[in-house]
Formats: C-alpha cells, sequence, structure tokens
C-alpha cells in the first residue's frame, strides 16, 4: 500500500474537519451577531415607544388637546411591506395633517481647533411645534449650553451664543415672537424664563414647520430595519430605520439650522437617518434624528465646526383640536 498516499488521505481529512470547524465557528458567530444586533435594534425602538407613551400621557393630561380619534378603525392587515414606503407614507401624511405637537428633545456636539485652542462645547435643545386647523403655527427652541472646556473669553462667547430661547407664534401670515437668554435646566430639559420680555411683531424668519427634513424617493438612501409589531394578531405599530441623502433630505432645513445657529453660510449636512415609530393608523408617533454637519460658527471665529447631533420628536394630537394656547401672545 502507499504510504504517502494515506498520509495524504489522512491530511486531507484532517483539513477538511480544520475547515469545517472554521466556517461553523464563523457561521455561529455571525448568527449570535446578527441576533444581537437585532435585540439590539428592538430595545432601542422599544424604549423609543416608552418614551412617546411617556410624553403624550404628560400632553393628554395637560389637555393639549381634545382626543377624538381613539375609536377609528385601525387596519387587521399591514399598511407597509418595507420600510422604505412605510417611512415615506407616514412622515408625509402626518406633515400634511390638520393639526399635530411635536416635542423635540437632543443635543449637538462639536470639537474643533479654533482661536489657538482645541475647544469642545455640548448644546442641549428642548422646542415644541405646534401646527393648529385654523392657520395658526407655535414653535420654540430653548438651547443651553451643557459643556465647554473653551477658555477664557471665548467661553463668555460660547456661552452667549449658545443660551438663547424664542417661543414664535405665526397667525394668519404674522410673526410675531419673544426670545431671552434665560435659560436653565429642569427635570433634564431646557427651560426658559420671558418674564419681562417685549414681543417682537412682525418678524422674518424661517420656521421649522415650513422647513422639516425632504423624505421622498428620492431622498431614502437604504432601509436598515423593518419590522411589524403584532398585538392579538392585529398591526400594532411599525419600525424603521433609514438612512437619507444628507444634503437633499436637509436643503431646507440648513437654512433653519444656519438662522439658528448663527452660523457665517449654509450649513452642510454630510449624513442623516432616522428611525421612526409609525402607529397602526400610519401615522409616525416618534423619531430620533441622527445627524453630522460641517457649520462655519461666528462664534469661533468663522471656523468650520464638524457638528454630531441626535434629537428625538415625540409627536401627538394628529388631526385633533389643539387647544394649547400661549398666554403670552
Amino acid at each position: 500500500m502507499n504510504t504517502e498516499f494515506m498520509l495524504n488521505e489522512k491530511f486531507v481529512k484532517i483539513l477538511c474537519k480544520i475547515i469545517c470547524a472554521v466556517y461553523i465557528f464563523f457561521a455561529i458567530s455571525f448568527i449570535f451577531v446578527y441576533v444581537n444586533n437585532v435585540n439590539n435594534k428592538e430595545r432601542y425602538f422599544n424604549e423609543m415607544v416608552a418614551r412617546a407613551e411617556e410624553i403624550n400621557k404628560k400632553i393628554e393630561d395637560n389637555l393639549f388637546f381634545k382626543d377624538s380619534n381613539k375609536n377609528d378603525e385601525i387596519s387587521t392587515e399591514p399598511l407597509f411591506s418595507d420600510g422604505v414606503s412605510a417611512i415615506i407614507s407616514a412622515y408625509n401624511k402626518t406633515l400634511k395633517s390638520n393639526s399635530f405637537i411635536v416635542d423635540v428633545q437632543g443635543d449637538m456636539t462639536t470639537s474643533v481647533n479654533a482661536l489657538g485652542a482645541n475647544i469642545n462645547v455640548k448644546v442641549a435643545t428642548s422646542s415644541k411645534v405646534i401646527k393648529y386647523n385654523n392657520n395658526k403655527d407655535y414653535e420654540t427652541m430653548f438651547n443651553k449650553l451643557m459643556e465647554t472646556n473653551a477658555p477664557g473669553i471665548i467661553q463668555g462667547f460660547v456661552n452667549e451664543s449658545s443660551n438663547k430661547a424664542y417661543k414664535t407664534l405665526r397667525e394668519n401670515g404674522v410673526i410675531n415672537e419673544y426670545k431671552t437668554n434665560k435659560v436653565y435646566f429642569q427635570n433634564n430639559i431646557v427651560e426658559a424664563d420671558f418674564a419681562g420680555c417685549n414681543i417682537n411683531r412682525n418678524v422674518n424668519k424661517k420656521l421649522i414647520i415650513d422647513n422639516l427634513y425632504i423624505v421622498n424617493e428620492k431622498t431614502v438612501l437604504k432601509c436598515n430595519y423593518f419590522k411589524v409589531n403584532y398585538k392579538n394578531g392585529v398591526p400594532k405599530n411599525y419600525y424603521v430605520q433609514i438612512d437619507l441623502d444628507a444634503k437633499e433630505s436637509a436643503k431646507n432645513y440648513a437654512k433653519v439650522l444656519e438662522q439658528n445657529s448663527n452660523a457665517l453660510e449654509l450649513p452642510k449636512y454630510e449624513s442623516l437617518s432616522i428611525s421612526a415609530v409609525i402607529d397602526a393608523k400610519g401615522y409616525v408617533t416618534s423619531m430620533i434624528v441622527s445627524e453630522k454637519t460641517i457649520i462655519k460658527m461666528d462664534t469661533l471665529g468663522g471656523t468650520y465646526c464638524p457638528c454630531s447631533s441626535t434629537y428625538t420628536y415625540i409627536i401627538s394630537g394628529v388631526n385633533e383640536q389643539i387647544t394649547f394656547n400661549d398666554e403670552m401672545f
């Protein structure tokens, strides 16, 4: 018998076993990573739902609107079969509704070498957008400096430009506004004190409600995650995570960011993604928007600052009669 042949045959068998073992190891590892990733996404969206329910409960308790749509019919079949059509339909359906309330919480951070120093800045934001069903729109935006290592006089400039707030009412096409720099934290939310502030009438400015992100077939790049959740055999909600063409999707909102950040030119959007929860009626109830932008900051000597932002949007009162009114207007 050929000894060399036997040795080669044994070697090949051993090699095959090793290859199979390695393949199985990587296959199991891939499955583990995939399942872990799916579980993390599931947890992420579940937390969004819980947060939205918490905010909506507070809004309902404060009688911000009359809830008249609770008994609307809900489809027993899924409204959507994929994430792209789901987000395009739900997002635009929500924006085109007769009324809604949007509560926004988030922050923007930047780290840049400017004015001879390596400067880190983190600014927190709380805002509200209300679309009434009677030709009226209301907006607030409260910004507060959270962290900075800016030295001396530069820190004063950063404080002054970051700590600011406004509330705006547009009624029959006329915009009136209050502004203040008295901002503070309360229950982990940025609040503002407008006591003693004078109203600015007939203001010319861009409102958030007119310049939100564009979400359509051209701006959606890809869907990273989509899931239909059922309760008692009926679709309860939908989870969607997408990447957008940042430049095209934010080309209108960039004008608002330029205005509100005192930028020296139109900010450049480098990336933009949305994670959204859609309810059984096909409306967006919450979403987390993650952005990367480059802003030319007047405060930091005209330096181009790479910024990262994450904002959580909670949406309620869709097509309801909004009863909230700011007594200052």
